[in-house]
């Protein structure tokens, strides 16, 4: 038995799982079952970053970068070599920051990027053609066609699964980091 057999094993096991648990929402229209996976997903995904970064520290340090750079960006449009020259030494200190930003943001993904994994694994057993649902849009963007272009219909007025996720799960993390107060 390899590990090919081993993780087929294993996912099946989980996907049987997901579908005596939670499989009825595909009994529903796929934008609204695809925006409650993407609520459920959001949800998880936010509370992980809630309790596993330190939400004071992230703000405090959020507003210091976002202070530099204001004064940076009004000296540098006023033509202030003088406020420039003194932001200067500042700025070594500002990435460092960046980049612990950067660090922390990124420590909730090691809790959530296997579910995430096993959803969208789980949404395509379920979902095996991916234009299968479209959420038509009210405009028409041409990006959306790029990505449209194997299809018969290639118009760039409408998402498939993958898309409708993205931005519903955008809009529903948004929400949940308000109300949880989050940086």
């Amino acid at each position: 038995m390899g590990i090919g057999d081993i993780l087929g094993a294993l996912s099946a096991a989980i996907y049987g799982f997901l579908n005596i648990t939670i499989g009825s929402i595909f009994d529903l229209p796929p934008a609204i079952a695809i925006f409650i996976l993407a609520g459920i997903l959001g949800i998880f995904i936010t509370v992980v970053t809630r309790f596993s970064v330190n939400q004071e520290e992230m703000k405090k340090t959020r507003d210091e970068v976002s202070s530099f750079q204001k004064r940076m960006a009004k000296a540098t449009k006023e033509g202030n070599k003088k406020e420039l020259k003194k932001l200067q030494p500042e700025q070594q200190r500002i990435n460092q920051l960046n980049m612990k930003m950067m660090n922390a943001s990124m420590k909730p993904m090691l809790f959530t990027m296997i579910p995430i994994l096993i959803l969208f694994g789980w949404m395509r057993a379920h979902y095996t053609d991916p234009n299968m649902i479209a959420i038509h849009l009210p405009f028409d963007f041409s990006l959306f066609a790029y990505f449209h272009r194997s299809n018969p219909d290639p118009a760039g007025n409408w998402l498939g699964y993958l898309g409708w996720y993205i931005l519903t799960s955008y809009f529903v993390s948004g929400v949940v980091r308000k109300i949880m107060n989050m940086a």
